[in-house]
């Protein structure tokens, strides 16, 4: 038996379930709850001993709000119940520690919720939104994490609790001297029909920057002779790594300097590669060519050694008749 009381009518218009299933199985056992005055019941027969999952639920706008679950062991009959009203909340989050990781920055601390009403709340979403006050005026914008993890249950009882949380996002390309960090719990049985979103926001320092990873910076030389007989191409290859662990840095703009000139910037591959062709002509002559990485807030300036290379000489033989 699976019973629902409420302590009004203010959701009078949606249908209530009740619904079971073997650990361990994916089919639930269900059934509509019948309605007499405040309280809703239905009763499922025919289950064998065993431990069961067990739900209470309504549907609301499409979307399925678990209203009381649990899981037990049941042999002969079992009566489920739960008694739900209107209620609300105050929330308060924490930011225990902000750490850093290459680009990444993750968040952990506590959310705290006192529960100010009656009856437990039916939660249906926590969400986290990532702030950082915009460069000019009074205007913030947002970030989407990457990840977020929480232990809110889906039912926070009475006595409200203190739950853990972590929130990893990126910053790349923002620049902001200001960042909190905003806390959302969605509720069902607030005052009113409808859902109720509780919000609240947390300051935050991001941990200092150790400072742009420092480069090297490779240069080689080849030459594929051109079948014009006066040229030749020069490939030049620049290869940018970090100076620590080797590991390519990609989209990243190298300069190309031959014979003191700057020639072509291109941008590194996912490989860190970034290269660059010229013709020269086929006079005998001696250049040189060095690359150089301006670098940037996460990544250090370099310069490669300079390459050198000569022209090959065409020699032609002249004929008279």
């Amino acid at each position: 038996m699976l019973t629902l009381t409420k302590n009004n009518d203010t959701w009078a218009d949606l249908t209530y379930y009740g619904a079971v299933r073997l650990v361990g199985e994916t089919a639930w056992s269900l059934v509509e709850l019948s309605k007499d005055g405040l309280v809703y019941t239905g009763e499922i027969g025919g289950l064998a001993d065993g431990e069961y999952e067990w739900k209470i639920y309504a549907i609301y706008d499409t979307t399925e709000i678990i209203i009381a679950s649990g899981t037990e062991y049941i042999n002969g009959d079992k009566v489920n119940e739960f008694t739900f009203g209107v209620t609300s909340l105050d929330i308060e989050k924490t930011v225990e520690s902000v750490t850093k990781e290459d680009s990444a920055y993750t968040i952990t601390g506590k959310i705290i919720v006192e529960n100010t009403g009656e009856y437990p709340a039916i939660v249906t979403e926590v969400k986290d939104t990532i702030e950082y006050k915009m460069p000019k005026g009074p205007h913030w914008g947002s970030i989407t994490p990457s990840s977020f993890t929480h232990n809110v249950p889906d039912i926070i009882p009475l006595e409200g609790g203190t739950y853990d949380y972590s929130v990893t996002f990126s910053k790349e390309g923002i620049s902001s001297s200001a960042w909190r960090n905003l806390i959302e719990i969605t509720i069902f049985n607030k005052p009113n029909v409808g859902l109720h979103t509780y919000h609240y926001r947390a300051d935050f320092e991001l941990p200092n920057n150790p400072g742009p990873e420092q480069t090297q910076l490779e240069l080689t030389v080849s030459k594929q002779y051109s079948r014009y007989g006066y040229w030749e191409v020069v490939q030049l290859a620049a290869v940018l790594t970090a100076a620590s662990s080797g590991e390519p840095v990609p989209n990243q703009y190298v300069s190309f300097y031959v014979d003191g000139h700057l020639r072509r910037k291109m941008r590194t591959n996912s490989n860190g590669i970034a290269k660059y062709s010229l013709w020269t002509r086929k006079s005998g002559k001696t250049h040189t060519a060095y690359a150089m990485f301006e670098g940037n807030s996460e990544h250090e300036a370099s310069t490669s050694d300079t390459v050198t290379w000569t022209e090959q000489r065409s020699y032609y033989r002249w004929y008279w008749w």
